[in-house]
Protein backbone atom coordinates (compact mmCIF):
# COMPACT_ATOMS: atom_id res chain seq x y z
CA UNK A 1 0.00 0.00 0.00
CA UNK A 2 1.21 3.51 -0.76
CA UNK A 3 1.70 6.03 2.03
CA UNK A 4 2.65 9.65 2.59
CA UNK A 5 4.45 11.34 5.50
CA UNK A 6 2.35 13.68 7.66
CA UNK A 7 4.00 17.06 8.25
CA UNK A 8 1.18 18.93 10.04
CA UNK A 9 2.87 20.70 12.96
CA UNK A 10 -0.15 20.61 15.28
CA UNK A 11 -0.48 16.84 14.85
CA UNK A 12 3.24 16.32 15.28
CA UNK A 13 3.17 18.11 18.64
CA UNK A 14 0.45 15.77 19.89
CA UNK A 15 2.34 12.82 18.40
CA UNK A 16 5.57 13.70 20.18
CA UNK A 17 3.75 14.06 23.50
CA UNK A 18 1.83 10.77 23.51
CA UNK A 19 4.34 8.67 21.59
CA UNK A 20 6.64 8.42 24.62
CA UNK A 21 3.94 7.17 27.01
CA UNK A 22 4.42 3.70 28.50
CA UNK A 23 0.77 2.98 27.58
CA UNK A 24 -0.30 5.53 24.94
CA UNK A 25 -3.53 3.74 24.03
CA UNK A 26 -7.14 4.64 24.62
CA UNK A 27 -10.11 2.31 24.50
CA UNK A 28 -13.67 3.47 23.89
CA UNK A 29 -16.83 1.44 23.82
CA UNK A 30 -20.14 2.17 22.16
CA UNK A 31 -23.15 0.30 20.86
CA UNK A 32 -24.52 0.37 17.32
CA UNK A 33 -28.14 -0.25 16.37
CA UNK A 34 -28.04 -3.09 13.81
CA UNK A 35 -31.74 -4.05 13.86
CA UNK A 36 -32.28 -3.46 10.14
CA UNK A 37 -28.84 -4.78 9.24
CA UNK A 38 -29.50 -8.01 11.15
CA UNK A 39 -32.76 -8.45 9.24
CA UNK A 40 -30.95 -7.96 5.91
CA UNK A 41 -28.23 -10.42 6.94
CA UNK A 42 -30.87 -13.01 7.75
CA UNK A 43 -32.82 -12.31 4.56
CA UNK A 44 -29.69 -12.63 2.39
CA UNK A 45 -28.47 -15.66 4.39
CA UNK A 46 -25.11 -14.04 5.02
CA UNK A 47 -22.47 -14.89 7.59
CA UNK A 48 -22.85 -12.23 10.27
CA UNK A 49 -19.17 -11.23 10.43
CA UNK A 50 -18.82 -10.56 6.71
CA UNK A 51 -21.00 -7.41 6.42
CA UNK A 52 -19.76 -6.19 9.81
CA UNK A 53 -16.14 -6.44 8.67
CA UNK A 54 -16.99 -4.83 5.33
CA UNK A 55 -18.71 -1.88 7.03
CA UNK A 56 -15.78 -1.43 9.43
CA UNK A 57 -13.38 -1.51 6.47
CA UNK A 58 -15.32 1.21 4.65
CA UNK A 59 -15.57 3.39 7.76
CA UNK A 60 -11.90 3.18 8.74
CA UNK A 61 -10.87 4.10 5.20
CA UNK A 62 -13.06 7.20 5.30
CA UNK A 63 -11.21 8.71 8.27
CA UNK A 64 -7.56 9.59 7.68
CA UNK A 65 -6.48 9.08 11.28
CA UNK A 66 -7.39 5.39 11.10
CA UNK A 67 -5.02 4.99 8.16
CA UNK A 68 -2.08 6.54 10.02
CA UNK A 69 0.81 4.58 11.49
CA UNK A 70 4.20 5.18 13.08
CA UNK A 71 7.32 4.67 10.98
CA UNK A 72 10.42 5.24 13.09
CA UNK A 73 9.87 8.81 14.34
CA UNK A 74 7.39 9.86 11.66
CA UNK A 75 3.66 9.66 11.07
CA UNK A 76 2.68 8.03 7.80
CA UNK A 77 -0.76 7.75 6.21
CA UNK A 78 -1.70 4.90 3.88
CA UNK A 79 -3.92 5.58 0.89
CA UNK A 80 -6.01 2.53 1.83
CA UNK A 81 -5.88 0.00 4.66
CA UNK A 82 -6.94 -3.63 4.75
CA UNK A 83 -8.75 -5.48 7.51
CA UNK A 84 -7.69 -8.57 9.43
CA UNK A 85 -9.73 -11.01 11.49
CA UNK A 86 -9.26 -14.31 13.35
CA UNK A 87 -11.08 -17.52 12.48
CA UNK A 88 -11.40 -20.73 14.50
CA UNK A 89 -9.82 -23.66 12.69
CA UNK A 90 -12.33 -26.13 11.32
CA UNK A 91 -10.45 -29.18 12.58
CA UNK A 92 -9.48 -27.69 15.94
CA UNK A 93 -11.82 -25.25 17.68
CA UNK A 94 -9.07 -24.33 20.16
CA UNK A 95 -6.80 -22.92 17.46
CA UNK A 96 -7.02 -19.65 15.57
CA UNK A 97 -5.88 -18.59 12.14
CA UNK A 98 -5.55 -14.93 11.21
CA UNK A 99 -6.50 -13.52 7.83
CA UNK A 100 -6.40 -10.30 5.84
CA UNK A 101 -8.71 -8.87 3.18
CA UNK A 102 -7.58 -5.88 1.14
CA UNK A 103 -9.76 -2.84 0.63
CA UNK A 104 -12.66 -3.06 -1.81
CA UNK A 105 -15.92 -1.13 -2.07
CA UNK A 106 -17.77 -4.14 -3.52
CA UNK A 107 -19.41 -6.24 -0.86
CA UNK A 108 -19.84 -9.13 -3.28
CA UNK A 109 -16.09 -9.19 -3.91
CA UNK A 110 -15.37 -8.88 -0.19
CA UNK A 111 -17.86 -11.58 0.74
CA UNK A 112 -16.42 -14.05 -1.77
CA UNK A 113 -12.98 -13.62 -0.24
CA UNK A 114 -14.38 -13.97 3.26
CA UNK A 115 -16.28 -17.17 2.44
CA UNK A 116 -13.24 -18.66 0.73
CA UNK A 117 -11.23 -18.06 3.90
CA UNK A 118 -13.69 -19.48 6.41
CA UNK A 119 -14.73 -22.43 4.26
CA UNK A 120 -11.23 -23.59 3.40
CA UNK A 121 -9.26 -22.92 6.54
CA UNK A 122 -7.55 -26.08 7.78
CA UNK A 123 -4.66 -25.95 10.19
CA UNK A 124 -3.45 -27.73 13.30
CA UNK A 125 -1.70 -24.75 14.78
CA UNK A 126 -2.09 -21.04 15.37
CA UNK A 127 -1.36 -19.25 12.11
CA UNK A 128 -0.59 -15.51 12.39
CA UNK A 129 -0.78 -13.28 9.36
CA UNK A 130 2.20 -11.24 8.28
CA UNK A 131 2.20 -8.41 10.79
CA UNK A 132 2.20 -5.52 8.35
CA UNK A 133 0.70 -2.33 9.74
CA UNK A 134 -1.41 -1.39 6.71
CA UNK A 135 -4.54 -2.92 8.18
CA UNK A 136 -7.20 -2.68 10.87
CA UNK A 137 -6.99 -5.47 13.45
CA UNK A 138 -10.34 -6.94 14.48
CA UNK A 139 -11.75 -9.76 16.54
CA UNK A 140 -15.16 -10.79 17.76
CA UNK A 141 -16.47 -12.35 20.94
CA UNK A 142 -19.73 -14.07 19.91
CA UNK A 143 -20.40 -16.09 23.05
CA UNK A 144 -21.91 -13.30 25.17
CA UNK A 145 -22.26 -9.51 25.22
CA UNK A 146 -19.52 -7.34 26.71
CA UNK A 147 -19.67 -3.66 27.54
CA UNK A 148 -15.89 -3.37 27.29
CA UNK A 149 -13.14 -5.44 25.69
CA UNK A 150 -9.57 -4.11 25.82
CA UNK A 151 -7.18 -5.51 23.22
CA UNK A 152 -3.78 -6.94 24.14
CA UNK A 153 -0.94 -4.81 22.79
CA UNK A 154 2.55 -6.14 22.02
CA UNK A 155 4.34 -2.78 22.12
CA UNK A 156 3.66 0.89 22.76
CA UNK A 157 4.75 1.48 19.15
CA UNK A 158 1.96 -0.67 17.67
CA UNK A 159 -0.31 1.88 16.01
CA UNK A 160 -2.82 -0.24 14.08
CA UNK A 161 -6.34 0.34 15.44
CA UNK A 162 -7.89 -2.73 17.06
CA UNK A 163 -11.65 -3.18 16.89
CA UNK A 164 -13.50 -5.83 18.87
CA UNK A 165 -17.17 -6.60 18.97
CA UNK A 166 -19.14 -9.00 21.12
CA UNK A 167 -22.49 -10.73 20.83
CA UNK A 168 -25.38 -8.52 19.73
CA UNK A 169 -28.36 -8.30 22.08
CA UNK A 170 -31.92 -7.01 22.12
CA UNK A 171 -32.47 -3.96 24.33
CA UNK A 172 -35.61 -2.83 26.17
CA UNK A 173 -36.90 -1.16 23.00
CA UNK A 174 -36.59 -4.42 21.02
CA UNK A 175 -33.65 -2.99 19.07
CA UNK A 176 -30.66 -5.19 18.22
CA UNK A 177 -27.50 -3.56 19.57
CA UNK A 178 -23.91 -4.49 18.71
CA UNK A 179 -21.28 -3.64 21.39
CA UNK A 180 -18.01 -2.41 19.87
CA UNK A 181 -14.67 -1.63 21.57
CA UNK A 182 -11.93 0.30 19.78
CA UNK A 183 -8.33 0.58 20.96
CA UNK A 184 -6.22 3.26 19.28
CA UNK A 185 -2.82 4.91 19.72
CA UNK A 186 -3.45 8.37 21.16
CA UNK A 187 -0.47 9.82 19.32
CA UNK A 188 -2.47 9.34 16.12
CA UNK A 189 -6.15 9.23 17.06
CA UNK A 190 -8.08 11.63 19.30
CA UNK A 191 -11.58 11.48 20.75
CA UNK A 192 -13.04 13.48 17.87
CA UNK A 193 -11.80 10.89 15.38
CA UNK A 194 -13.42 8.09 17.40
CA UNK A 195 -16.67 10.05 17.32
CA UNK A 196 -16.31 10.41 13.55
CA UNK A 197 -15.76 6.67 13.22
CA UNK A 198 -18.90 5.99 15.24
CA UNK A 199 -20.86 8.27 12.91
CA UNK A 200 -19.29 6.68 9.84
CA UNK A 201 -20.21 3.16 10.96
CA UNK A 202 -23.83 4.23 11.45
CA UNK A 203 -23.86 5.89 8.02
CA UNK A 204 -22.31 2.88 6.31
CA UNK A 205 -24.84 0.55 7.88
CA UNK A 206 -27.60 2.73 6.42
CA UNK A 207 -25.82 2.77 3.06
CA UNK A 208 -25.44 -1.01 3.13
CA UNK A 209 -29.18 -1.39 3.71
CA UNK A 210 -30.46 1.25 1.29
CA UNK A 211 -27.87 0.78 -1.46
CA UNK A 212 -27.65 -2.99 -1.29
CA UNK A 213 -28.07 -3.49 -5.05
CA UNK A 214 -24.89 -1.52 -5.80
CA UNK A 215 -22.97 -3.11 -2.95
CA UNK A 216 -23.86 -6.57 -4.14
CA UNK A 217 -22.63 -5.93 -7.68
CA UNK A 218 -19.23 -7.32 -8.65
CA UNK A 219 -16.42 -4.84 -9.35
Amino acid sequence: MRYKIITDKARLEVFEYFNNFFYPFSCVNFEINITKLKYLIKMRKLKFSSPVLFILLQSCNEINEFKRRILESSIIEYDKVAISFPHLNKNNQNQLTFHKIDYTDSFEHFNKKYLTIINYTFSNRMSPINQSDDMILTSNFPWFSLKCLISPVKSNKIASPQINWSRAYEDFNKQIMLPISITTHHALVDGIHLALLNESIINNISKFITDKDRLFSER
